[in-house]
């Protein structure tokens, strides 16, 4: 059986990616944040939460591209906010029930 890691060990780890120029802003301060203010069994599922949800939100944004052959359709989905993709996928639904 594999030994879990000691905290030193993991703070190291915590500490390399706050010093981490390419991972984002946003990412090193929920981070911090939630080391700082957040019970740590509740920040890791807060955490699995997160991943969770954006991992099913990513999914359904690939299958909505991919069932649309429409290059300009998928491009502008990239780079759009998620209301923005919200409204192409209800105008898309109106164009395909007419």
């Amino acid at each position: 059986m594999n030994e879990p890691p000691n905290i030193a060990e993991i703070d190291r780890k915590i500490e390399a990616v706050l010093k981490d120029f390419s991972i984002s802003y946003w990412l090193k301060n929920a981070l911090t944040t939630m080391i700082r203010d957040r019970d740590p069994l509740d920040a890791a599922f807060d955490a699995r939460l997160l991943a969770e949800l954006l991992g099913e939100r990513n999914d359904a944004i690939m299958k909505f591209m991919t069932e649309h052959s429409d290059p300009r359709v998928a491009a502008e989905i990239i780079g759009a906010r998620s209301d923005a993709i919200v409204r192409l996928g209800i105008e898309f639904g109106r164009r395909g029930k007419s």
